[in-house]
């Protein structure tokens, strides 16, 4: 077994900057439906919730070591799903489940945060075995 781990840190008044340029088409192409409700929905700290997610996304990304755009995995196949307990999930759908798969991935873990104008996550992958080293954990 092993772990890979990714780290992302992004300006809040970053993805505003995105927002106001490029509006509707910016969240569709970053975000799931889901989560732009979900961060709709946090009136006050829609941005903040936007950057914290898209850290988590470019960190999942490193995690899988392929980053965003590369073997087929793009930010909508990074979801970040709140669960009940206020606890964030990652859904990986399309090219970043393939790629999960294709690695062993066993279990992935987010944690996300946000001060001020910086927003940080982390993510942890482990994967049971991989040819991503050419050969078995």
């Amino acid at each position: 077994m092993a772990v890979y781990s990714g780290i992302d840190t992004i300006r809040v008044s970053r993805i505003d900057a995105l927002y106001k340029r490029r509006g509707p088409e910016f969240l569709s192409r970053i975000y799931t439906p889901e989560e732009m409700r979900y961060c709709q929905s946090k009136a006050k700290g829609m941005m903040e919730s936007l950057a914290a997610r898209f850290a988590a996304k470019e960190a999942v990304s490193k995690a899988l070591g392929t980053g965003i755009w590369q073997r087929g995995v793009r930010f909508t196949d990074i979801e970040i799903v709140m669960e009940q307990d206020g606890r964030p999930t990652v859904s990986l759908s399309r090219g970043a489940h393939q790629v999960f798969l294709e690695l062993g991935g066993h279990s992935i873990s987010v944690s996300m945060t946000h001060d001020g104008d910086m927003a940080m996550a982390v993510c942890v992958i482990e994967y049971l075995a991989s040819d991503k080293d050419g050969g078995l954990f």
